[in-house]
């Protein structure tokens, strides 16, 4: 642990300001101690979708599988999810973030 604080809770700082490069975002995220929680990995998403709009889609397609699998969400939930994922639709995309707790 640094002075900063954990890991975590240095990447939800750096989220949360809006701030911050895709290469700190991973760098942070390569130093947590297990794989962040839903909720935390569709904030790095959309971070994402910020700052490097190339790697998105991928991203928010591993998302949406973590979604529909640790969720047990039925087929047509699941696709709704990666709908609101592919549109990039910021409003929808985080109305997702209720059902990741």
């Amino acid at each position: 642990m640094t002075s900063d604080g954990h890991a975590i809770t240095r990447l939800q700082r750096l989220l949360a300001s809006g701030r911050g490069t895709s290469e700190q975002i991973r760098l942070l995220v390569s130093e947590l101690p297990r794989r962040p929680d839903l909720e935390l990995a569709l904030a790095i998403c959309l971070a994402l979708l910020d700052r490097e709009p190339a790697v998105y889609p991928r991203a928010a397609a591993r998302w949406g599988s973590r979604f529909a699998l640790e969720r047990d969400l039925p087929l047509v939930d699941a696709q709704l999810a990666l709908a609101a994922l592919a549109t990039r639709w910021r409003a929808c995309v985080r109305s997702l973030r209720s059902r990741c707790t």
